[in-house]
C-alpha cells in the first residue's frame, strides 16, 4: 500500500461515524447478530437442536414449515415426481412426526415424516420422508444405506412414496446412493423464509425469529457470505479503512497458532524442535536451525539425535493432524498396526473453526492449543505408542 493510500485520521474518523449503518446493520439483517437464545446458550451448532427444531416446526399446528418445505425440495429438484400445486393448493393431513426413530437393529433415523397430501380433487397421496441430518459430524458406518433398507423392507411404508433426505452444511460429505438427495441449511433457510408461525405464544414467535438468525449466521453459503461482503463493503463510506484493516490488522491464525504450540512444545525438556531441507541432489537431509513454521512443527525425543537422527513427529498446524516420519521422507510406518499419521482431536473442522473464532482472544487460544499439546504428549498417548512401536523394531 502507497502512502498516498493510507488511512487518514479524517478516514478513520468517517468510517467510525457510519460504523452502524454501513457495517453493523447488514450483519443484522443478514443474521449476525448474537443476541438470540441459541448463541446465548452456546448451542447454535449442536445437530440435536436442530432436528428437534426441525421436528417442532414440521408440526402443522405450530407452522406451515412442512408445507414450505416440501415447496423448495420440488423447486431446487431434490423432489421430481410430485405435482407442485398439490404441494401449494393442496391440503396435508394426518401428520406424523417421529424423532429418533429406531430401525429393527436399534439404530436411530433423526427425523421420519410421515403423511398424506390431499390435492384439489380429493386424492390422496401417502407420503415418507427419512431425514438424517448431520452438523459438525460425518455419516458413518453405512447408516444412510442402513436407513434406507429399514424403510424399503418394512411392509408398514409400502404403499408410501418414501423420499429420503441428507441434511448436512459439509460440502465434501457426499453422498454415494442417488436415492437420497443430500441438501444445505440454505434450503432450511429458504424454507423458513416462507413460514408463518400459527401458535400466538409470543415466546415461540421469538424462538422461530431467533432460529432464523441462527440459520442465516452459522450456515450462509460462500455466494450468499461473498454478496453481504460487497454489500458492506460498497456501502462503507471509507474503502481506505477497511483495505487497511484487512492487509495490516487481521491475524494470520495459523501462524498464531503455530507460534503458541511451538512455545508449548519447547516446555517438553525432552523434546527439541527441528526444521529440515535439501541438503544436495541425492536427497540427503540435514537438520538446520529451530524455527517457528507457519504451517508445520517438528520434533524429537532428544536422545534420537543419534540413535534416530532422521526419525521425526510433525503437527501440521491447518488440519490438526500428527505425522510420525520414519528417515525423514517416509511415514509408512505401520508396525504393529501403528500408522504413521493420525489428527490430534476429533471432529477436527469444528476445533479449526473454534480456533479461528478465538484468535483475537490469547488465554482462550493458549488454552485451547496446550489442551491439544498435552494429549498428545500424555502416557499411553500417540507419540508414546509410536515410540514403543519403533523400540520394538530394534
Amino acid at each position: 500500500m502507497e502512502q498516498s493510500d493510507l488511512p487518514t485520521e479524517e478516514d478513520f474518523k468517517e468510517f467510525a461515524l457510519n460504523f452502524n449503518e454501513s457495517i453493523l446493520k447488514p450483519l443484522k439483517m443478514a443474521g449476525y447478530d448474537q443476541d438470540n437464545i441459541f448463541t446465548v446458550l452456546k448451542i447454535q451448532r449442536q445437530e440435536l437442536m436442530h432436528s428437534n427444531m426441525l421436528a417442532f416446526l414440521f408440526d402443522p399446528r405450530q407452522s406451515d414449515f412442512l408445507k414450505n418445505f416440501l415447496r423448495v425440495l420440488v423447486e431446487k429438484g431434490c423432489i421430481s415426481d410430485f405435482d407442485f400445486f398439490d404441494i401449494l393448493y393442496g391440503n396435508i393431513e394426518n401428520v406424523n412426526i417421529d424423532r429418533e426413530h429406531y430401525t429393527n437393529n436399534g439404530r436411530p433415523i433423526d427425523i421420519l415424516l410421515n403423511f398424506e397430501i390431499v390435492n384439489t380433487n380429493k386424492d390422496k397421496q401417502k407420503v415418507a420422508i427419512v431425514i438424517e441430518n448431520k452438523v459438525d459430524s460425518w455419516q458413518h458406518d453405512d447408516q444412510l444405506k442402513a436407513y434406507k433398507e429399514y424403510i424399503d423392507n418394512e411392509p408398514k411404508w409400502e404403499k408410501y412414496r418414501k423420499y429420503y433426505i441428507y441434511l448436512t452444511p459439509n460440502d465434501d460429505d457426499i453422498v454415494d446412493d442417488s436415492a437420497w438427495k443430500r441438501i444445505d441449511y440454505g434450503l432450511i433457510g429458504a424454507a423458513l423464509d416462507l413460514t408463518s408461525i400459527k401458535n400466538n405464544d409470543e415466546s415461540i414467535k421469538s424462538l422461530f425469529e431467533d432460529y432464523k438468525k441462527t440459520i442465516r449466521s452459522e450456515f450462509m453459503n460462500e455466494e450468499e457470505t461473498k454478496e453481504l461482503a460487497k454489500k458492506i463493503y460498497n456501502n462503507s463510506q471509507n474503502h481506505k479503512v477497511l483495505e487497511y484493516i484487512y492487509n495490516h490488522i487481521r491475524p494470520n491464525w495459523v501462524e498464531k497458532i503455530s507460534n503458541v504450540m511451538f512455545d508449548l512444545i519447547k516446555e517438553k525438556n525432552e523434546f527439541e524442535l527441528i526444521t529440515w531441507t535439501v541438503a544436495d541432489n541425492v536427497g540427503r537431509y540435514v537438520k538446520t536451525d529451530k524455527n517457528r513454521g507457519n504451517q508445520s512443527l517438528s520434533f524429537r525425543p532428544k536422545e534420537w539425535k543419534e540413535t534416530y537422527p532422521y526419525h521425526h513427529f510433525t503437527i501440521f498446524i491447518k488440519d490438526l493432524s500428527l505425522v510420525f516420519y520414519v528417515d525423514q521422507k517416509d511415514h509408512r510406518f505401520n508396525d504393529k498396526g501403528n500408522k504413521g499419521s493420525c489428527y490430534l482431536v476429533d471432529d477436527c473442522n469444528k476445533h479449526v473453526a473454534m480456533l479461528q473464532k478465538e484468535i483475537f482472544d490469547e488465554t482462550k487460544i493458549r488454552s485451547s492449543c496446550k489442551e491439544i499439546i498435552d494429549k498428545t504428549f500424555e502416557p499411553n498417548g500417540q507419540i508414546e505408542i509410536w515410540k514403543k512401536a519403533l523400540e520394538n523394531t530394534k
